[in-house]
């Protein structure tokens, strides 16, 4: 059925560009579903290997006697 949707929740870690979800259908006369997933560009981080990287400004004045700096979470 082209009107049949599906749900799922994407594993946190998750390798992109090529893993595939696949979906079982409830009888064996149907196909998998299967659905590949591509990473989209992020503005603030990016992916190296299982890693998130980012660039964070530190002044040299910070740098020498210490600071806190907040970096936004990915988390909701």
């Amino acid at each position: 059925d082209p009107n049949q949707s599906y749900l799922s929740t994407i594993p946190r870690g998750i390798k992109g560009n090529g893993t595939r979800i696949r979906f079982q259908q409830p009888t064996n006369t149907q196909p998998e579903v299967i659905f590949e997933i591509q990473e989209a560009p992020h503005d603030r981080y990016t992916r190296v290997e299982n890693d998130l990287h980012t660039h964070v400004r530190v002044s040299k004045r910070e740098a020498e006697v210490g600071c806190t700096k907040q970096i936004p979470s990915l988390d909701p």
